[in-house]
């Protein structure tokens, strides 16, 4: 598996960098003077076409979905912008672009059927020769789009024909598809146009619901609803308007002046908002994922009484209430509970005091000197359980969480000590394997391949951060990783978190949850997902 996990080692290092500061900002207060607003409810008598919807970005970088670094703008682009693969709410691909698929026996050869009947933009045909394109800009080494770790154990890909398109692994890989949910760019449109990380001189032309009218640099972006959409309907609405503004505080009071219809959230005190009657708000599981990393080095933490111990008496949900205002989910395992992946029968470390300490006590764990610390002797050695647990500063909801823990742990006799560096510093204790115990998280890749944390291939590379090596793990992880047979591969799953919740390699704490804010004129099938806040925006509409 070494060669794909290549691929899996540069996603995890840019996911990590990005969860260090996803959430830095969201326990950010905003002042509230505002007295409830008393208005009458308009009337919703169903779906009906027409009006302006208002929503915001930032500043773009460039209009080319591939290659932007903004996730806000990602998002915007998304809408012109069609994939080959999508996904549902239980987070299963189901086709796009791709009306269907097929998988050779030996699980290495896809192929891909495409839709006959999607146009471009400007009424150009939609084929296999615009997937190919899309296919080569993303593994060139030349642009550098988000995108090439999705590509990185691809063999071969090319055109069997017009409406067919082959690609070619290294290996079998049951998340594949996940992987291709990329943005299909139209070739005719670059013909003789560099592809830029930077442009915004041209007009993006996709397959999407809906179509790019004109930008106005830093005030907003135009898009028209693609009356010719490929897919069961086009949108109700008509226009959007994209009004760029500088940060979501400015966002959210903007939305309650009534001046956008929406906005993405990750700010916990979101409820706040559900006081005034104009602003609705939707919740939703994202991927990502916190948890505590425990060195396997440590002599202490290395023990599995320990780890068990240890999550049997964080109160979860204690912490999801009062830390995230209940904006979490708990989980034992780094598996999104929305996904068909997930196994509920892996959830087993219920808050339990007494039996946290009954482990320890059968592991040997006892406070031989009476300072109210646990201790064993190890190795001829007695050790106390004690140990650091680290988290980034300037994080106001990790720190609230880590101080919880701390407590926590102390009422089963452990001595937990708190500390807060830089996010440069821990990404040194990472690389340098120099740490006890870190709270951190990770925005997870949907596919539900865990190989870069927990096989022991990747402790060298460093992804195995916390240094844990099973031999059964990692032969539950390439079973997963290499099963494509749907019901195969679940019971793979089945089997792999079964596996983890045994051997906590690391100490799950929740899945977090983000809002979208929107005005109650905005109205229809408002149902946002983890992989895409705008999803079924087709069949929103605006009461008139």
């Amino acid at each position: 598996m070494k060669r794909v996990f290549e691929n899996i080692c540069c996603m995890i290092l840019i996911l990590f960098l990005l969860s260090a500061c996803t959430f830095q900002q969201d326990q950010q207060k905003l002042d509230d003077k505002t007295e409830p607003e008393k208005q009458m409810k308009l009337e919703d008598t169903g779906p009906v076409k027409g009006g302006t919807l208002n929503l915001q970005s930032f500043n773009p970088d460039t209009f080319n979905p591939l290659l932007t670094k903004s996730k806000s703008n990602a998002e915007i682009l998304n809408l012109i912008f069609d994939s080959l693969v999508t996904y549902d709410k239980n987070m299963n691909i189901v086709p796009a672009l791709a009306e269907r698929w097929e998988v050779s026996a030996d699980g290495m050869t896809w192929t891909f059927f495409l839709r006959k009947d999607v146009k471009w933009h400007d009424n150009s045909q939609f084929n296999a020769y615009d997937v190919d394109y899309t296919f080569k800009i993303i593994t060139s080494n030349k642009y550098n789009s988000i995108y090439k770790f999705n590509t990185q154990h691809i063999s071969y890909f090319g055109v069997v024909d017009e409406y067919t398109f082959k690609v070619v692994l290294n290996q079998p890989y049951g998340g594949f598809l996940d992987t291709v949910s990329f943005p299909i760019i139209a070739k005719h449109q670059f013909e003789g146009r560099e592809p830029s990380g930077n442009d915004l001189n041209f007009k993006p032309i996709g397959t999407g619901p809906y179509q790019f009218v004109a930008y106005n640099p830093l005030k907003e972006i135009k898009l028209k609803a693609n009356a010719t959409w490929w897919k069961d309907s086009s949108p109700y609405i008509d226009n959007i308007i994209v009004k760029l503004l500088p940060d979501n505080e400015t966002a959210l009071y903007s939305l309650e002046a009534k001046e956008i219809d929406l906005v993405p959230t990750d700010v916990v005190d979101w409820e706040k908002y559900s006081a005034k009657g104009n602003i609705e708000i939707k919740e939703y599981l994202t991927n990502y994922y916190e948890f505590i990393a425990v060195n396997f080095n440590n002599k202490v933490l290395s023990d599995n009484a320990v780890r068990k111990a240890i999550a049997y008496a964080i109160d979860r949900d204690k912490i999801i209430d009062e830390a995230l205002l209940g904006h979490g989910k708990k989980t034992d395992v780094p598996i999104n509970p929305d996904s068909w992946l997930y196994d509920a029968s892996s959830q087993i470390y219920s808050f339990d005091i007494k039996k946290a300490k009954e482990i320890l006590v059968q592991a040997g764990w006892k406070d031989s000197n009476n300072d109210g610390i646990l201790d064993k002797e190890i190795e001829g050695v007695n050790l106390p359980l004690s140990f650091k647990l680290t988290t980034n500063q300037d994080n106001v909801i990790r720190d609230k969480v880590a101080q919880a823990i701390v407590n926590q742990l102390q009422d089963v006799g452990m001595q937990v000590t708190l500390e807060k560096v830089s996010w440069d510093e821990i990404n040194n204790m990472l690389n340098s394997k120099n740490f006890d115990a870190i709270l951190t998280g990770l925005n997870l890749f949907p596919n539900g391949d865990l190989s870069f944390a927990f096989h022991s291939s990747e402790i060298e590379r460093g992804t195995n951060f916390i240094s844990y090596s099973s031999q059964q793990m990692d032969d539950l992880l390439s079973r997963a990783f290499k099963t494509v047979n749907a019901d195969q591969r679940k019971q793979a799953y089945v089997l792999l978190q079964k596996q983890i919740v045994e051997d906590l390699p690391y100490i799950s704490l929740y899945f977090r949850t983000s809002a979208i804010l929107h005005s109650d004129r905005l109205r229809g099938d408002i149902n946002p997902i983890g992989t895409n806040i705008y999803n079924n925006i087709h069949k929103w509409y605006l009461l008139q």
